[in-house]
């Protein structure tokens, strides 16, 4: 509970600041995403997609530092219906997060979904030891 009220809280300040950007590729019906009422859950199941526009994953968790700022979203890629998936962690920096007219939220990412499955899996019980292995950073620039 606290873990969740604390991403939540992360999430609504990176919202306030703008740190949430629309990518230039969106189209037209894409908008920011900047609603202050978003919630760690609401975060969870959001689509992710790729450099060719593809869905290549959904959002299925967050890792939370010990500040309580959202250090990575964990990105389920991979297999069919949830089952088989491979979890794997992306920083939080330089996501774009967008929403469209029906209040259907994406995340865009700079990358492919073999680059997703090349990612060493997400464990939570090594995770804070090997961050930066199992951690892919995405420019946003390519």
């Amino acid at each position: 509970m606290i873990r969740t009220v604390l991403a939540t809280t992360a999430f609504i300040a990176l919202l306030a600041t703008g740190a949430l950007a629309q990518p230039a590729d969106a189209g037209a019906a894409a908008m920011p995403l900047g609603e202050a009422t978003l919630t760690a859950d609401d975060i969870k199941g959001i689509g992710v997609f790729g450099q060719d526009g593809e869905q290549i994953g959904t959002i299925g968790d967050l890792v939370v530092n010990p500040d309580g700022g959202i250090d990575a979203v964990i990105v389920d890629v991979g297999g069919f219906l949830g089952v088989g998936s491979k979890p794997v962690a992306v920083g939080f920096d330089n996501l774009k997060f967008s929403v469209d007219a029906d209040n259907q939220r994406y995340l865009f990412l700079n990358a492919t979904r073999q680059q997703l499955q090349d990612q060493p899996q997400f464990d939570k019980a090594t995770y804070p030891k090997d961050r930066n292995a199992q951690r892919m950073v995405v420019n946003p620039n390519g």
